[in-house]
């Protein structure tokens, strides 16, 4: 059985994208591909591959000149994202409501109580909320505006 290899653009593709989700590479960022070569200890073809599908993906934009900077969203598109983020998650609510059993509630309220057993994150010496617990009062409030 014969194996999909992944190319050197696309593993660098991979480590881009996901260092520019976790915010280690920064909106508005300059990625040189000379950097990036020695990071990756690769010549500077497979970079440039992996910076034109990080373009192709919205995710740099390339700048005549300036070389390949990380994309900043605008106010438009963040609220766009998150309208279209309450659209489906009230879509896949509305599907789990209906598809759901009372077999599977034990299951349900062990996953629940094992997401909020996860600790708070302490930020400039404040407490926020987990992401899972942000994302539970959310669909809280999802659920009393369905109502």
């Amino acid at each position: 059985m014969l194996r999909k290899s992944v190319s050197l653009a696309d593993a660098i593709v991979e480590t881009l994208k996901a260092d520019i989700q976790a915010g280690t590479i920064l909106p508005g960022a300059h990625l040189h591909q000379e950097d990036l070569a020695k990071r990756f200890a690769v010549s500077r073809v497979p970079v440039r591959d992996a910076l034109f599908k990080l373009s192709s993906e919205g995710l740099v934009s390339i700048e005549a000149n300036r070389g390949a900077v990380v994309t900043k969203l605008t106010t438009d598109q963040i609220t766009e994202i998150y309208d279209l983020r309450l659209i489906l998650e009230c879509d896949a609510l509305d599907r789990a409501i209906k598809a759901i059993k009372n077999e599977d509630l034990p299951a349900i309220r062990r996953a629940l109580r094992l997401c909020r057993w996860k600790r708070m994150v302490v930020i400039g010496g404040r407490q926020i909320m987990s992401s899972t617990e942000r994302s539970i009062a959310y669909q809280d409030v999802l659920n009393r505006w369905r109502s």
